[in-house]
């Protein structure tokens, strides 16, 4: 049954298909790995899964948490920074849980203006039918920032290159997270 009171849950569904064949998956916030994980389970043996996030603490916990389950590349830096340097690869598959890691400083918290040049960057890489999910958490003075910005970019996609979509729950309250979907044509 798919959950459709959550955005990181429901995104599952859309993973779920993009993973039947996906070569190369990036997480782009990879915190305490939980997205890592449920990937590393579904992906192909033959995909190259990437890892991103800029704190130490998130790498150490999302190694943990994956360990033995799939070859997974860790990348510690700024999602903002990671293409091409690090991946020249097309990706069929990124996904980014914005916001802070829960258990760390809630003062680390990603930008509007950095998330959006990692989008850009991936708009570059993305490979035909490739597949961007991007959670948001407008709950936070922070997130409903970045969230705005975020949407105000996504908006401006060319139409005939990419479908975006947003998906949030309506009747929910405490602005619960909020799912945004850029798929290639």
């Amino acid at each position: 049954m798919i959950n459709l009171n959550h955005a990181v849950a429901f995104q599952h569904v859309l993973w779920d298909q993009q993973l039947k064949e996906a070569q190369t998956i990036v997480d782009m916030t990879c915190g305490k790995g939980l997205d890592l994980t449920y990937i590393a389970q579904k992906a192909l043996k033959k995909a190259s899964i990437f890892a991103v996030d800029i704190q130490t603490e998130a790498i150490s916990l999302a190694k943990k948490r994956v360990n033995g389950l799939h070859d997974v590349h860790f990348i510690q830096a700024s999602h903002s920074e990671v293409l091409p340097k690090y991946i020249t690869a097309p990706i069929d598959l990124a996904i980014f849980n914005l916001g802070y890691l829960p258990t760390g400083n809630h003062a680390i918290h990603t930008q509007g203006a950095t998330t959006i040049e990692a989008v850009k960057a991936l708009l570059k890489q993305l490979a035909p039918k490739g597949l961007i999910t991007l959670v948001a958490y407008p709950g936070t003075e922070a997130g409903a920032q970045e969230e705005v910005e975020l949407a105000s970019f996504l908006r401006t996609l060319d139409q005939k290159q990419y479908d975006v979509s947003y998906w949030s729950p309506i009747n929910q309250i405490h602005n619960p997270p909020t799912l945004y979907i850029v798929k290639g044509r």
